[in-house]
């Protein structure tokens, strides 16, 4: 089964300075890198929020969590839960499941020029298949967090936008089934579109069938 957490961030209440230390030093790299302070808090608050959910399902202290990252950045809990990560202005997603491999991907609902980008994000096929459709962002917007949850999952960072073959209907659905190629192989996962509220859209994907739960709403820093 997969467990879903959404929060809103409040910028000016996200944290206190005793939980800014549970982060790890590649954590820390990461937030310095942020200039826009608003951004920076949000960035802390959401690793923050996962550490708290990751240390309740491992029966351990948040900062006691000991993240590693593979080859193309995506962080992972050696003998521990999947889960993935997924924050759009003052929104995070949270994902955990106990097998199997997971990605999830969080917008605020806004307008995207996406036409400017299809040769970087679609493969041959989806340019082909998109071209029938008129332009509409709302779709496209949903066509992207498909995208960028299907490439969370399989982790191999978004430079692999080109191989990963994504339903795109006018329509939202609560499943589908996807083409992900790695490293020469084919492999068919299900995609799921999310109920999120306050102006959000949201996908997950992973290599279960019907196994996601309902969100829960959480208010994590109370």
């Amino acid at each position: 089964m997969v467990d879903l957490w959404f929060a809103r961030l409040n910028a000016s209440e996200l944290y206190s300075p005793r939980r800014f230390e549970w982060l790890d030093g590649h954590e820390v790299e990461r937030y310095l890198l942020i200039k826009d302070d608003t951004k920076a808090k949000r960035f802390v608050a959401a690793h923050i929020a996962l550490r708290q959910i990751l240390g309740n399902y491992l029966n351990i202290r948040p900062f006691d969590i000991e993240f590693y990252i593979n080859l193309y950045g995506k962080p992972f809990i050696n003998n521990g839960p999947a889960f993935s990560l997924s924050h759009s202005s003052d929104g995070i997603l949270i994902a955990i499941s106990a097998r199997g491999t997971i990605g999830v991907d969080l917008e605020r609902i806004k307008t995207v020029d996406f036409q400017s980008i299809l040769c970087d994000i679609c493969s041959v096929s989806e340019l082909k298949r998109i071209s029938q459709y008129p332009y509409n962002y709302i779709n496209w917007l949903r066509f992207w967090v498909r995208k960028e949850a299907a490439v969370k999952a399989l982790g191999t960072g978004l430079q692999s936008l080109g191989d990963v073959a994504i339903p795109f209907h006018s329509k939202k659905s609560d499943y589908f089934r996807v083409i992900l190629r790695q490293d020469g192989d084919i492999k068919f996962w299900y995609l799921y579109d999310l109920d999120i509220p306050y102006g959000f859209m949201a996908s997950i994907v992973t290599n279960q069938a019907r196994i996601v739960k309902p969100i829960k709403i959480v208010d994590i820093f109370s």
